[in-house]
């Protein structure tokens, strides 16, 4: 439990943690108190037995644990691992009373927003009170709390990221002469399809007739005479 033992960086870090619970114990401690002696709980006559002795136990665990919870925060602030201790037991036997004194208001017929959150505050003044007492353990064998363990554990060092990361090809360098247009081949005209592929009949050219070489007129002088004497 000695806080001197050790070296002395680890001392320092032991009283660096410690002093993390000054303002959690110091809120606690004033708002106890202030609802503890300053608004109490009161109720009828007639209410039922059981409902006012759960507020009672309310009230009483308030100005108990008010008081208590600030001599702890003043403990921890001297940097004292034992603190841590105090803290933890305190806080477990304070949340285990708000939750009896809670279920006892709602099991008296007493189920409002204040049962449930003294229930609930109870739920969180006992998971606060296991995690110092585990913190104190802790750093009591020697070991240390570090506050940015969540970050630290799943992001690797730059150097790691950068060792894993595969290489990167290289990206090509466009040269500065200008890139040459391909030559575009000039339409070709297609060809007429044969005559024989078409299943058309081929047409031959006419000849023309030659000219007779004495001339057309000697030509029909020359012609024979017809029946009708002309």
């Amino acid at each position: 439990m000695s806080d001197f033992t050790g070296t002395q960086e680890h001392r320092a870090h032991v009283a660096a943690v410690v002093r993390r619970n000054v303002w959690p114990a110091a809120i606690a401690a004033v708002l106890m108190c202030y609802f503890g002696f300053d608004a109490p709980w009161v109720f009828s006559a007639g209410a039922p037995p059981l409902l006012k002795n759960s507020a009672h136990l309310f009230d009483y665990t308030l100005q108990i644990g008010g008081v208590v919870m600030a001599g702890v925060a003043v403990w921890c602030l001297l940097g004292t691992v034992a603190a841590l201790a105090v803290d933890g037991v305190v806080s477990v036997a304070i949340g285990l009373l708000f939750i009896l004194s809670g279920g006892g208001m709602v099991m008296a017929g007493f189920i409002d927003l204040n049962s449930i959150l003294i229930i609930l505050f109870g739920t969180m003044f006992f998971g606060s009170g296991r995690h110092n007492w585990r913190t104190y353990c802790h750093l009591a064998k020697g070991g240390r709390v570090v506050e940015q363990a969540y970050e630290e554990t799943f992001l690797p060092p730059a150097e790691t990221v950068e060792s894993a990361r595969p290489p990167e090809a290289p990206i090509p360098v466009a040269s500065a002469a200008p890139a040459e247009r391909p030559t575009l081949a000039e339409p070709s005209t297609p060809e007429e399809p044969a005559a024989a592929e078409t299943g058309e009949p081929e047409v031959s050219a006419i000849p023309e007739p030659e000219a007779p070489p004495e001339g057309f007129l000697a030509a029909m002088a020359k012609k024979p005479p017809t029946h009708d004497g002309t």
